[in-house]
C-alpha cells in the first residue's frame, strides 16, 4: 500500500525542512501537492483533508503513514509581568489547539483497532476527550513553568502546583458517570476536603 504523509505548515522552519526531505526522495511530483492551509481555520483544514482523501483514496490501498502537524508561534515574555492575554490565547490556539483539529479529519484514515491510546492524560483520555486531556496538560505545564520562574525569584519559599480532582460527580460530567471505574467517581464534598489538605 503506497504511504502518504501530510506536512503542515511547510513554508519555513520544521515543516519546510520536512518537505525538503520528502522532495529529495525522488517521488513522483504528482504525489507532492501544495494545499492552502490556515491552521486556525477549521473549514480550510477540512477542505485540505478532503483533497488528500480524494487524491489518496483508501480504496486504492493508499494509507496515511505519518502526519506532520507542526505549527508554532512564540511571544518571548521573560517574566509573568509580560504575559499578554491576547498573545497567550493566540499561542495556545496555534500551538495546542490547531494541531488537534486535523485529528478529527485524519482519524478515520488511520487503521482501526489501534493497540495504543492516542491520549494518555487522566480520565479524559479514557473517555476519549482530547480537549479535556489537552486542557489538563496545558494547565499542568503552565503551573510547572510558573513554578520554575518562582524558583529563580523565591527559591524554596514558594511553590506553584496544579491539582486535578479526578472525575467529580457534578452535572458537568454527568453523561460520563456510567463509564467511570468503580471507586473513581468522587463526590464534590469529598474532593473539596482533600484539595484543602
Amino acid at each position: 500500500m503506497p504511504p502518504w504523509s501530510p506536512i503542515s505548515p511547510a513554508p519555513r522552519g520544521i515543516g519546510f525542512a520536512l518537505a525538503q526531505r520528502v522532495d529529495g526522495l525522488e517521488i513522483d511530483e504528482k504525489r507532492l501537492p501544495v494545499l492552502k492551509i490556515d491552521v486556525l481555520d477549521d473549514a480550510i483544514g477540512a477542505d485540505a483533508v478532503a483533497i488528500c482523501k480524494d487524491r489518496f483514496p483508501p480504496s486504492n490501498f493508499h494509507h496515511l503513514h505519518l502526519a506532520f502537524i507542526v505549527p508554532g508561534i512564540l511571544f518571548a515574555e521573560r517574566s509573568p509581568t509580560q504575559i499578554n492575554a491576547d498573545d497567550e490565547l493566540l499561542t495556545f490556539r496555534t500551538n495546542t489547539i490547531s494541531p488537534m483539529l486535523p485529528l478529527k479529519y485524519f482519524a478515520h484514515l488511520l487503521p482501526s483497532k489501534r493497540k495504543a491510546p492516542t491520549f494518555d492524560e487522566g480520565e479524559g483520555a479514557l473517555e476519549g476527550l482530547p480537549s479535556v486531556s489537552t486542557a489538563a496538560i496545558m494547565c499542568n505545564q503552565c503551573f510547572k513553568t510558573f513554578d520554575n520562574h518562582l524558583r529563580t525569584t523565591s527559591g524554596d519559599n514558594v511553590v506553584a502546583v496544579a491539582l486535578h480532582p479526578g472525575t467529580v460527580k457534578t452535572s458537568l460530567r454527568e453523561e460520563f458517570w456510567g463509564s467511570v471505574k468503580k471507586g473513581k467517581l468522587f463526590e464534590s464534598d469529598w474532593v473539596a476536603e482533600r484539595l484543602m489538605l
